[in-house]
């Protein structure tokens, strides 16, 4: 197979993934109707050391009556293990008749944004929260146009850190005690490793975002309509819906002109080669694949003797039977060893890790006793594919990823 033809199925296919996607905002949004119902956005997100953040989202907020005191957490970030120790929180809330963007914490990084919220309750708005270490700065913008910016303090010059431990980035609630819970339906989020600039927010409110853009690092749209977890476009992190938020068909009617409707591929073509793709593919939309063969889909580790390889797979796993624990397991290769990084294992000891070859014959198995496993590589025997397993303590298998040593 020639390079022209494997960029022309690439190119195919990535033109159906885009533009098969409706001209709107999706089918379902979430309702956080209860007192007590919150989102728990996954823990695996990692984002240290920039220089500004973006988030943008679209809420439907009831009106605060003017006798409540009380702050409520639209979403609350804490970078750190507990609520009372954490380096530096990001809070969007509402308080009375105003929303707010406040920023606090040891790295002295803090700033306190607020913009009237009149005449924007009770219907789709779309908020936009942006800070700025460039700058000092941050920002707040409702339907895309800025109504109110604060100095940010920074007197050491610190970076901006977006890392969500467990419970520790939160919608609807504030993290770690879930109190002061805020009954809202919210829809699109969106996180960004920069601050956007008022042209760049403006875009966002009229953009159906795909998932490839740049500086995007995660986007849940709340397309499911059913069920518990919710995926961000890349299928790499989730989102926990905690004592059964509703998923509604209240949208936000909000039409964006960047997305096409349909696009006509006219052409078959047919594959006889393995296709070996090196960079993430994301996938946003459905596909028929019509084929005489099996298609095998894993997240994959692809180890090569000549390189280095710096590439980690990450296995997120939901163990129902200990708590509902919602835990990260990482799978990387350092000079001969296969290191699998078992995180705070303690929390998950009742269950197991084990790696077989394709003939189904067992490479390793263990407890999750350790908070590190080291495996030679000559335990592999031989090059070739290799699956590496999560167990529960019922050995029933949760998630199952590939490895290949070529």
């Amino acid at each position: 197979m020639t390079v022209i033809t494997m960029l022309r199925i690439i190119f195919i296919l990535v033109a159906v993934f885009i533009f098969s996607k409706s001209n709107g905002q999706g089918n379902y949004s979430l309702d956080l109707v209860k007192s007590d119902d919150y989102i728990i956005l996954d823990s695996a997100l990692n984002i240290t050391g920039i220089d500004g953040l973006t988030f943008g989202v679209w809420v439907n907020l009831p009106k605060i009556p003017a006798s409540d005191g009380n702050a409520y957490f639209i979403a609350d970030m804490a970078v750190g293990s507990s609520n009372s120790n954490y380096s530096h929180r990001f809070t969007i809330g509402q308080h009375k008749n105003e929303f707010t963007f406040t920023g606090e914490g040891s790295k002295k990084i803090g700033w306190n944004t607020r913009t009237s919220s009149n005449g924007f309750e009770g219907k789709w708005t779309f908020l936009t929260c942006a800070v700025s270490t460039k700058t000092d700065s941050s920002y707040l913008y409702l339907n895309g146009k800025l109504k109110s910016k604060s100095a940010v303090s920074n007197p050491n010059s610190e970076k901006l850190d977006f890392h969500s431990y467990y419970e520790s980035m939160i919608l609807g609630a504030r993290a770690f005690t879930k109190q002061w819970n805020q009954n809202f339906k919210l829809d699109q989020l969106s996180v960004w490793n920069y601050s956007m600039t008022e042209k760049e927010v403006h875009s966002l409110y009229n953009t159906c975002l795909s998932g490839f853009e740049k500086g995007l690092i995660a986007f849940w749209d709340f397309e499911e309509g059913t069920g518990s977890t919710s995926f961000d476009a890349s299928k790499s992190y989730k989102a926990w819906l905690i004592n059964s938020p509703s998923w509604s068909s209240d949208v936000t009617g909000h039409s964006c002109s960047s997305c096409l409707d349909s696009v006509v591929v006219f052409d078959t073509i047919p594959v006889y080669d393995t296709i070996a793709i090196f960079d993430t593919v994301r996938i946003f939309d459905s596909i028929k694949i019509i084929t005489n063969d099996t298609i095998s889909i894993f997240d994959t580790l692809v180890i090569y003797d000549s390189i280095s390889v710096t590439d980690t797979l990450y296995i997120n796993t939901t163990f129902t039977s200990i708590n509902s624990i919602h835990h990260q397991f990482k799978v990387y290769f350092v000079a001969d060893e296969l290191i699998v990084d078992n995180g705070d294992y303690m929390k998950v000891n009742s269950a197991s890790i084990e790696i077989i070859n394709i003939n189904g014959q067992p490479v390793f198995q263990s407890d999750i006793n350790l908070p590190i496993f080291r495996i030679s590589k000559s335990q592999f025997g031989s090059k070739g594919t290799y699956i590496i397993r999560v167990l529960n303590d019922k050995n029933e298998i949760l998630e199952t990823r590939k490895i290949i040593f070529q």
